[in-house]
């Protein structure tokens, strides 16, 4: 018996999109969905391209890692030309920190800080200074923590919004 790391796992077997694709054509009546090893939205248009029977590719650690390259998603796949919400991260960002006020209000800041701020770590990966602003988001995080264990609390401090704001602005405007 062989033991394969996590990222070996998803190669070993080889992912063989000609077996859904072939079962996309042999079974209409059905409904299937390509789930593993999509790395970007333009292998989502090729896969939907080459199977038209397909109902759906499933992104997930591409997504996560990266969620601003698959944000045209519905324009580009669906030819959806809405206006959108959001025209840029920072506004996605703004709209968070309302959220994440909100989140931290109604539970315990040393327990949740570091879940609300691991959702938006990855929002500007690839920019210039990307580090930088996830390595603040990370000492936001650990605020909480690091008060409760001197016996201090959070009143007085700023309300996370504004530490995340002043983060990004701070960091990605060098």
């Amino acid at each position: 018996q062989q033991n394969f790391p996590p990222a070996d796992n998803r190669k070993i077997p080889p992912l063989k999109y000609n077996y859904i694709r072939r079962l996309c054509e042999d079974y209409p009546e059905f409904t299937f969905s390509l789930n593993g090893g999509i790395e970007s939205l333009s292998q989502v248009q090729r896969e939907l391209e080459l199977c038209p029977k397909l109902k759906g590719v499933m992104v997930g650690r591409a997504w996560a890692a990266d969620p601003w390259s698959f944000s045209m998603s519905d324009s580009l796949l669906y030819g959806k030309d809405d206006d959108y919400e959001f025209g840029n991260r920072f506004e996605i960002l703004k709209a968070y920190c309302k959220h994440a006020d909100d989140e931290e209000e109604r539970g315990d800041p040393a327990r949740i800080r570091r879940f609300i701020t691991k959702a938006i770590t990855p929002l500007f990966a690839g920019e210039p200074n990307g580090k930088k602003y996830r390595i603040a988001l990370d000492e936001i995080a650990g605020i909480p923590k690091k008060l409760k264990a001197q016996a201090k609390s959070l009143a007085g401090q700023p309300k996370i919004s504004e530490l995340i704001m002043n983060c990004a602005l701070d960091s990605l405007s060098d």
